[in-house]
């Protein structure tokens, strides 16, 4: 028996990109799968057919404008109305602008939000009440490495994806005690329709090659160099869905390449040449294991050079400072990123943890 026999899947924004991949996949499981986005209705009717064929499951396809919540609701009650049920939900659809923010268009905002966002909430509202009549349920929220770490000009798709880490949580906790279960993927750089509208753009605007503009996109944040595949966020989606994930909720999962991180091994030996705190006498496994037990309480904030000038040089430090510092209660550094060659400051806040262990810790 496949793991998704007897299952009805929807996915949102599945007629291309990531959504499509997970289409496929839910298919090959044995999901009947419901299949929605935009797109020419003669592909994805094509589409359609060709992954029912192959996979030899029922896929269907409901149009909707999921800009607009009551439509969001209708295609869920729509799944429920073809297929008796709904048991797994994929919150996948988005759209992107790029603009700073007293240039953003005031549409492209509402529109971002709406889609990226409040359609996740939209969906989960009518599919919930379905699960929770049956007791078991999964909601896998597309969010990004965006909904973690912001980039300039994307106001509103950080903002979006932020706040689906934050609905995945609350989604999370409100049934904690059920056997349904809301996660969120992060994937990174991956090759869609919509990361490729951003490639040609940058190539356009630079006068560069596509294929000098897509190397740049991915080398600037993505360690790896190479684009995460749809393939494999479909088999991380799969997973969730399986009895093996039934404990995970409320948990956003990265897939980008080395993107999030906080810190790689080259920033830690970065951290040994630009900080004048204890760190610079530390080997780099010391340092990582500080860091690593720091890790939920770190922020990091993009700052542009000119916003750094005022920020203490590591020379004006010395260790004794750093140390009253970071028992009073937070800690201030520079750092130098240095792929994008961005000025950053780390704010360490220890107020949920005690000092005292993590400096026995970070300096036995």
């Amino acid at each position: 028996m496949k793991s998704l026999e007897n299952r009805v899947v929807l996915v949102t924004g599945s007629t291309s990109g990531i959504g499509l991949a997970m289409a496929r996949r839910f298919a090959e499981a044995g999901a009947e799968v419901v299949m929605n986005g935009f797109g020419d209705p003669a592909e994805i009717d094509r589409l359609r057919e060709e992954i029912a064929e192959t996979s030899k499951v029922r896929v269907h396809y409901v149009p909707a404008d999921l800009s607009k919540g009551s439509e969001a609701q209708t295609l869920v009650k729509e799944t429920i109305a073809i297929c008796g049920r709904i048991d797994v939900l994929v919150n996948n659809a988005g759209i992107q602008h790029v603009a700073n923010i007293p240039d953003f268009p005031d549409d492209k905002w509402d529109a971002v939000i709406a889609i990226n966002l409040s359609s996740a909430f939209h969906t989960s509202k009518i599919a919930l009440a379905d699960m929770q009549k049956r007791g078991w349920g999964r909601i896998i929220n597309i969010a990004s490495a965006h909904g973690l770490v912001a980039s300039a000009g994307k106001a509103a798709y950080v903002a979006a994806k932020h706040g689906i880490i934050g609905l995945t949580k609350v989604t999370a906790l409100e049934n904690a005690k059920t056997f349904i279960t809301c996660n969120a993927i992060c994937p990174g750089w991956v090759d869609t329709p919509l990361v490729r509208k951003q490639i040609e753009a940058r190539a356009a605007a630079q006068s560069i090659s596509v294929d000098a503009a897509t190397q740049q996109l991915v080398g600037e944040k993505q360690p790896s160099e190479r684009f995460v595949a749809p393939e494999h966020l479909a088999e991380l989606a799969l997973f969730l869905t399986t009895e093996a994930g039934g404990s995970i909720t409320g948990s956003a999962y990265t897939m980008d390449g080395g993107w999030t991180p906080l810190l790689s091994v080259r920033t830690y030996r970065e951290l040994k040449h630009v900080l004048g705190y204890p760190m610079f006498k530390l080997e780099d496994d010391q340092i990582a294991a500080g860091l690593a037990l720091l890790g939920p309480f770190i922020e990091w904030v993009q700052l542009d050079p000119e916003q750094t000038a005022d920020l203490p040089k590591c020379s004006d430090r010395d260790d004794q400072k750093f140390v009253e510092t970071a028992h009073c209660g937070h800690a201030d550094a520079l750092l130098t990123y240095d792929r994008a060659l961005l000025k950053m400051r780390k704010r360490v806040s220890f107020d949920v943890l005690k000092p005292e262990v993590w400096m026995e810790t970070a300096f036995p």
